[in-house]
């Protein structure tokens, strides 16, 4: 079984999720595609998308959330709240937990409506 993934960046979860694949024996690719050509390849998908009215996993909105960086200012939450765990503790909790000393259990997540 070949599991092959692709990652936008560099940032401290990407970092943990590639230290965990490596963990896996699971091969990280080192060849990097430039952003006209993933969002050349989105309005590809729209434009399947639209001819066959079928909605797909990936569009052009997709690659761009997918590469867009992210920030916000969380000064107020730490007025009110104490995280329990560091976040490089809670993601390698997750990561152990999800990945690598997978457990059985009844509980199931969808992220979208395409697993339904």
């Amino acid at each position: 079984m070949v599991i092959m993934f692709l990652i936008a960046n560099r940032g401290e979860i990407a970092c943990r999720i590639i230290k965990t694949a490596k963990k896996m024996n699971i091969k990280i690719p080192k060849e990097r595609i430039p952003f006209w050509m993933g969002m050349l390849a989105g309005y590809g998908f729209d434009l399947i998308s639209l001819l066959s009215r079928k909605k797909l996993s990936v569009s052009s909105v997709r690659i761009k959330k997918f590469c867009a960086t992210t920030q916000f200012d969380s000064s107020k939450v730490h007025n009110i709240f104490k995280a329990p765990y560091s976040l490089r503790e809670g993601l390698d909790k997750t990561l152990e937990h999800e990945f690598i000393n997978t457990k059985e259990d009844e509980v199931l997540f969808y992220s979208d409506d395409f697993g339904r």
